[in-house]
C-alpha cells in the first residue's frame, strides 16, 4: 500500500455518512505517528505523540494508541482528530458509599501496562484503577471479557479479575 495519505483530497466531497471501517487497519511507529489504512493505501496519518508508538487498538470508530511519550490518546478513527488524552491518575477518593454496578460495561474499557511493572484499566474518562503485582516491566497483555492476562519481563504470566483488579 502506498504510505502516503491522498495529498490532494476533494474538498468539495461529501463524507460518507456510513464509512465501511470493516476493511481498515492502523498502524503505529517510530516517527511518533499512526497511519491509517485500506487496501488501496494510506487513508490519513495521525499525529500528537511526541515519542514513538508502541502499541494501539481499534474498536468500532475508536482508536486507542500507547506511546514512548507516557501517554495514551483516544482517537476518532474516522475524522483522525484525537478526542483525548485520558487522566493517568485513578480517582484518589472514590466515593466509599457508591454501590458497585452489578452490571457493569467492559465494552469501553481498555488496559496498559507500564515500564512501571503496574497495568491500568481505562475508560474514555481516564484510569478507572492500577494493578500491582509484577516485579518487572509489563511487556504483553490481553483483556478477554473479564479477565486480563498479563506477562512481564519478571517471567511471569498473571491472570486478573478486570471488574475488581484481583490477581487470580
Amino acid at each position: 500500500p502506498n504510505p502516503n495519505p491522498n495529498p490532494d483530497p476533494d474538498p468539495n466531497a461529501e463524507p460518507d455518512p456510513n464509512p465501511d471501517l470493516e476493511d481498515v487497519f492502523v498502524s503505529g511507529s517510530y516517527d511518533r505517528t499512526l497511519k491509517i489504512w485500506d487496501l488501496g493505501g494510506c487513508r490519513s496519518t495521525l499525529r500528537g505523540h511526541t515519542d514513538w508508538v508502541s502499541c494501539l487498538a481499534m474498536r468500532r470508530r475508536v482508536i486507542v494508541s500507547g506511546a514512548y511519550d507516557a501517554t495514551i490518546r483516544v482517537w476518532n478513527a474516522l475524522s483522525g482528530e484525537c478526542l483525548r488524552i485520558p487522566n493517568p491518575n485513578p480517582n484518589p477518593d472514590p466515593d466509599p458509599n457508591a454501590e458497585p454496578d452489578p452490571n457493569p460495561d467492559l465494552e469501553d474499557v481498555f488496559v496498559s501496562g507500564s515500564y512501571d511493572r503496574t497495568l491500568k484499566i481505562w475508560d474514555l474518562g481516564g484510569c478507572r484503577s492500577t494493578l500491582r503485582g509484577h516485579t518487572d516491566w509489563v511487556s504483553c497483555l490481553a483483556m478477554r471479557r473479564r479477565v486480563i492476562v498479563s506477562g512481564a519481563y519478571d517471567a511471569t504470566i498473571r491472570v486478573w479479575n478486570a471488574l475488581s483488579g484481583e490477581c487470580l
